[in-house]
């Protein structure tokens, strides 16, 4: 697992929520239970291949793909050819299997944006299955480690989970 392969864990965003004291719960209790439990790397793969269809009108984009994040998608396109999102249309009719794999902006979509650009005529892109280990995304693995500590009577006194992966989720 991440922790007992000695990588080392960095934090680049606050990530600590706490309500309470956990410690003081701990010390409390009559009995503490920790259970470690890790998932593996998963790659979210749907059976139909990931695409993108771009098209310029002009100086305004027209990008069609299957997402779960549509305004994402725009975001990222208008910053990435500097235009205002105002001037990029993402459509996703049919998003299919997601799975997480079509939540965020991918190469095929910025590609097919600027070939249609260079090239001054729509391009499509559909990615091979193969393609789609290396440019989809994946979930990485994690360690998920929960504590409980209770008195006799059954009542908690303390609660702590705690995360680690290799990369947002």
């Amino acid at each position: 697992g991440l922790l007992d392969e000695g990588i080392e864990i960095k934090d680049w965003a606050p990530t600590s929520t706490r309500v309470g004291n956990p410690e003081e719960g701990l010390a409390q209790a009559d009995l503490v239970i920790t259970g470690r439990y890790r998932t593996a790397d998963r790659h979210h793969l749907a059976m139909e291949p990931s695409g993108a269809i771009a098209r310029w009108h002009s100086d305004a984009l027209e990008v069609w793909t299957s997402t779960q994040w549509v305004y994402g998608v725009r975001a990222a396109l208008a910053q990435a050819f500097g235009v205002p999102p105002a001037k990029v249309t993402v459509r996703a009719p049919f998003v299919g299997g997601g799975f997480g794999a079509k939540g965020s902006t991918w190469p095929h979509e910025l590609l097919a944006a600027a070939a249609a650009r260079t090239l001054g005529r729509p391009v499509r892109i559909v990615l091979p299955r193969s393609q789609t280990f290396a440019t989809t995304g994946h979930q990485p693995r994690t360690v998920q480690e929960v504590t409980l500590a209770a008195r006799r009577d059954g009542t908690l006194t303390a609660i702590r989970h705690r995360s680690w992966s290799a990369a947002a989720m």
